[in-house]
């Protein structure tokens, strides 16, 4: 089902078709129709009576109708208003549930179950029509929908190329486009360099401050790792900005090697603290699972590396993790012992939904488990090892080495933003 058509319309309309055949009055209707578009609000929601398709039409620019059938006879005014919207999708009302008892049990009296699988059996013969059941579902499908619209068209900054070992990206940065609608900004690491290079620690005081007046303890790195770190954070927001994008992606070992400063820091900042994102490592697959995190929910995205263990638990590491209220100490770059990074530390017992997008197969990974403690291994600096709910999945399902996480519940909602993009859950 595809989100945006030729004409660039994109977004959701839900229509509730009645007839006072069955409802007796409009006065008896209107109520009922606000209790439902209440429920959807702030969801464009208009209401079809006797077929009058004014209020539908009236300066929709909405590529998907929620066909939402309240009454019998209202079968050939849900065709005539499909014919308009490449994309639709039919609701059942009068599921038990959906809303108060009189309203759903009022629904179904009027005949909405039979007119339902009715029309549904009918538009399915010549386009693609999803039927949505329950309240919960369609939120998470209109959700999707919404994050849709900041996704087609979305800019991601690429610094440089992705590390020469993050093997399991696409290396022609135009298939993102053609799969997602995303757009990658190829930067040239020299102007983020000469940006960070002009930049004033007073430019940063506010990042500076952030990172030394919040941590528990400051192990290695000294006050000039610190100014040299936020002002490299100070850097990449300004070519963030400048190119307009919502996030990127950045090679960092290339970078530690030219200037001896990690952007750790700037990543989790980012992350954390702003409404952009930033990967690591030059991994556009993790920026894009970003983008499409960042799109759902406000909850900050944290890309990290697996440690398997003995168990049916994954110790997830990375220096880059954002910090978002928790308790953190200061440390260097794990593996060049330079600079600084983050030891967050993250809660236990914590709900953890993993994502990652694969470009080479335009394909994705959701999986989801629980934080539990766990040895502190020699390895990246923020470590947070989880128990899968589904590990044996998540092993023979892999798309690449890095997981993006997230604290939000927001794994049916990522499966609807992947069914409307055209990508496969696996």
């Amino acid at each position: 089902m595809e989100a945006v058509k030729e004409n660039g319309r994109t977004g959701a309309v839900i229509a509730l078709f009645f007839a006072t055949k069955y409802w007796g009055s409009k006065e008896e209707i209107l109520p009922v129709a606000g209790k439902i578009k209440e429920t959807f609000s702030p969801v464009k929601t208009v209401t079809v009576i006797d077929g009058d398709l004014t209020e539908l039409f009236k300066g929709s620019e909405c590529d998907t109708i929620v066909i939402v059938p309240c009454s019998g006879s209202v079968q050939p005014d849900i065709i005539k208003a499909c014919a308009d919207f490449s994309n639709k999708v039919i609701f059942a009302p009068y599921v038990e549930g959906n809303f108060d008892a009189q309203t759903t049990d009022k629904i179904l009296y009027c005949n909405a179950a039979p007119t339902l699988m009715d029309t549904y059996s009918v538009l399915k013969r010549t386009a693609d029509i999803r039927l949505i059941k329950t309240t919960t579902q369609l939120k998470s499908y209109l959700k999707a929908q919404e994050a849709v619209k900041k996704i087609k068209g979305a800019r991601i900054a690429v610094i440089e190329q992705p590390e020469p070992w993050v093997i399991s990206v696409e290396k022609d940065l135009s298939v993102y486009n053609d799969k997602t609608g995303v757009n990658m900004v190829k930067i040239p690491q020299s102007e983020l360099i000469d940006i960070y290079k002009s930049m004033d620690k007073d430019e940063v005081k506010d990042i500076y401050d952030y990172f030394k007046n919040g941590a528990d303890q400051i192990i290695e790195p000294t006050d000039e790792d610190l100014q040299n770190a936020s002002k490299m954070a100070g850097a990449m927001l300004k070519i963030i900005r400048k190119y307009k994008c919502m996030g990127m992606a950045i090679a960092c070992f290339n970078l530690i090697t030219k200037t001896g400063i990690n952007p750790c820091l700037g990543v989790s900042y980012i992350n954390g603290e702003t409404p952009y994102f930033a990967a690591c490592e030059g991994d556009v697959d993790s920026a894009v699972t970003m983008l499409f995190i960042r799109a759902l929910t406000d909850d900050a995205p944290w890309m990290a590396n697996p440690n398997l263990g003995q168990d049916e638990t994954v110790n997830f590491v990375h220096c880059t993790a954002p910090i978002k209220e928790h308790k953190y100490i200061l440390r260097s770059h794990h593996e060049t012992g330079i600079g600084a990074s983050l030891d967050v530390k993250y809660d236990i017992g914590a709900d953890v939904s993993l994502f990652r997008y694969s470009g080479v197969e335009n394909k994705m990974t959701i999986n989801s488990g629980k934080t539990v403690a766990g040895r502190y291994e020699p390895s990246c600096r923020t470590q947070l090892r989880i128990a899968l709910d589904n590990y044996k999945g998540y092993i023979e399902n892999v798309l690449g080495c890095h997981q993006v996480m997230s604290f939000a519940d927001i794994k049916e909602q990522m499966q609807e933003l992947a069914m409307i993009l055209g990508i496969e859950i696996i």
